[in-house]
């Protein structure tokens, strides 16, 4: 078989027959399909094959540097460095990258792992490098939280602290909610008052009150104050100022250095004694000497009027004085007295001692009690007894409150010529008073009160009790309101219902409203009335130092027998408190 090429047009060109007779041993071998392919025309091929793509340009493997941030390799126009988050990198990074040591191009981070990140720029080679900024460490990882509490554990706990000691704390009233304290202890009232009653003329009183708690006069001495200027234009004949139109009432005015940790303690002027119960206010000085709980100290000075509050020299007193405080995991007690001798015109020349005592025991028990003797003088109580009283609260279990005071007056004062409203017993009596209050739930409280007193001179005695239900949160968060029942027998009898609402209402406005029913048995005279009474009052903080008051009273008769007669009564008062 003769293999020349063949000849002529349309044959193929010598240099391809050639090329088909290399490649007969593969095809003779059976790979791909090449019997089948040997059978079809074959195509141009080119005389040159194409070159193959060039590899990305990669920089040889190294061991990683700490701190130094390289780029391994670059394809289309991106850069791989061997560094990620957490040596510092971040999308958004620029990088100003060295080569050999000098300058080079910039890079800005793309995108980035843990230990790897791309970037693009201008100018950037394999081996381009940057130094990193110190990662911070890793955060520690949180510790592991304890083990839950078993149920006797937790029960253990529990006991624990309802039995642990709580240290009394000395309450001071605070500002009201959302008024600014006062810093210097100032307060003052602008008062305006008018009382009408029906078949007489009105009376009007402008009262301008100021009190002062204790502003710093100079290092370690304040200022306390307690004074009203009163004025009656209309006034011709009043029970207390017969003829007066106007006048200054001073209560109290003094200088006082009592700061804590102090050993000395002094206060002069028209002094409101501390620690020497039963002494009324002076005009004079008080000195005394402290140690831990325990205080000693005189006094002594001249007593002003007790109606007017003017100076004079027909009352005084002068004596000694003590306190003791002493407290516990638990309890607290303190103890004060007072002797001694005092000069009245309606007592004469006496020695007076008295003592009094406050304990506090197991944050639920509340007890106080406290007597008075007076010895020589123009009058005595029976035994030298003036006075004694005796009063417990207590909370027995967490819904559970009880209050009671049993008092006895041995000693009346005031004699037929009395310049104040009568007394119910204004001779020696005994006094009892009990009441106990439920708190069924936060919304609802049931007390009852009750009391007895008896006359000794006369005899007469009177008791009185009644239910009180209070439901104070019976709108919501505006307010409540509470209701009660009070019946009175005895030589001075009687029945009163009332019901009270209180709360809060629109632009900040407080109100407090009350309708109360009486029925009145006296003896005669007075006989018999049945009155009704109604009382509504409001306030707002115009400021945080700023309080408007505005309230009215008034009393209607509706039946009366005897001496009595229907009349109508009515009271107003508007007032501005500040506070500084």
């Amino acid at each position: 078989m003769s293999l020349r090429p063949p000849r002529g047009p349309g044959r193929f060109p010598a240099a391809l027959a050639l090329l088909l007779l290399a490649m007969a041993p593969a095809l003779a071998r059976g790979e791909g399909a090449a019997p089948r392919r040997a059978a079809r025309p074959a195509r141009a091929m080119p005389a040159t094959p194409p070159a193959p793509p060039r590899a990305p340009a990669r920089v040889k493997a190294r061991a990683r540097v700490s701190g130094i941030a390289t780029v391994l390799s670059v394809a289309a126009g991106r850069a791989y460095l061997d560094a990620g988050t957490l040596d510092g990198l971040a999308p958004g990074r620029s990088l100003r990258l060295r080569r050999a040591g000098a300058p080079a191009g910039t890079c800005t981070v793309e995108a980035a792992s843990d230990h790897a990140s791309s970037c693009t720029g201008t100018d950037v080679k394999p081996g381009d490098s940057t130094a990193l900024a110190a990662a911070a460490p890793a955060p520690a990882p949180p510790p592991p939280l304890p083990p839950l509490l078993t149920a006797s554990e937790q029960a253990r706990r529990r006991a624990a602290l309802a039995t642990a000691p709580v240290a009394t704390v000395e309450f001071t009233p605070g500002p009201r909610p959302g008024a600014a304290a006062a810093p210097h202890g100032v307060e003052a009232s602008l008062v305006h008052a008018s009382f009408f009653t029906a078949g007489a003329s009105g009376l009007a009183e402008e009262r301008l009150e100021a009190r002062i708690r204790g502003a710093e006069l100079a290092p370690g001495w304040r200022l306390f104050a307690d004074a009203s200027a009163v004025a009656r234009p209309n006034a011709v004949s009043e029970r207390f100022r017969t003829g007066e139109s106007a006048w200054v009432e001073v209560r109290e005015l003094s200088a006082s250095s009592r700061e804590p940790g102090r050993a000395f303690a002094l206060s002069i002027g028209r002094v409101l004694p501390w620690s020497a119960p039963g002494s009324t206010p002076f005009d004079g000085a008080q000195v005394g000497w402290r140690s831990g709980g325990t205080e000693l100290g005189i006094f002594g000075g001249a007593v002003p009027d007790v109606l007017t509050t003017g100076l004079t020299t027909s009352r005084a007193t002068a004596g000694a004085y003590g306190a003791l405080e002493s407290s516990g995991a638990s309890t607290m007690l303190r103890g004060e007295g007072r002797l001694a001798m005092v000069r009245s015109p309606e007592l004469g020349t006496r020695l007076e001692a008295e003592a009094s005592g406050h304990a506090w025991l197991s944050r639920s028990i509340d007890l106080s009690g406290g007597a008075r003797l007076g010895l020589m003088g123009d009058r005595t109580a029976p035994g030298a007894l003036d006075a004694a009283r005796l009063e417990l609260s207590a909370r027995l279990a967490p819904p559970l409150f009880v209050t009671g005071s049993l008092r006895y007056q041995g000693l009346s004062v005031l004699g037929s010529g009395d310049l104040g409203a009568p007394a119910l017993f204004p001779n020696p009596a005994r006094h009892a008073e009990a009441s106990a209050g439920w708190d069924l739930s936060p919304a609802l409280t049931l007390r009852a009160i009750g009391g007895y007193a008896k006359d000794l001179t006369t005899g007469l005695d009177r008791g009185y009790g009644g239910p009180e239900l209070a439901l104070p949160r019976l709108f919501g968060r505006r307010g409540g309101a509470s209701a009660g029942w009070f019946e009175e027998r005895g030589w001075a009898g009687g029945r009163s219902l009332w019901l009270q609402a209180q709360g809060d209402a629109a632009w900040g406005l407080r109100l407090l409203s009350r309708a109360s029913f009486f029925m009145d048995t006296r003896p005669a005279p007075v006989a018999s009335d049945v009155t009704l009474g109604l009382l509504a009052s409001a306030s707002k903080d115009l400021a945080p130092w700023l309080r408007f008051r505005l309230s009215g009273l008034t009393r209607v008769g509706l039946a009366s027998s005897g001496a009595a007669e229907k009349g109508l009564g009515l009271s107003l008062l508007a007032a501005l408190d500040g506070s500084y």
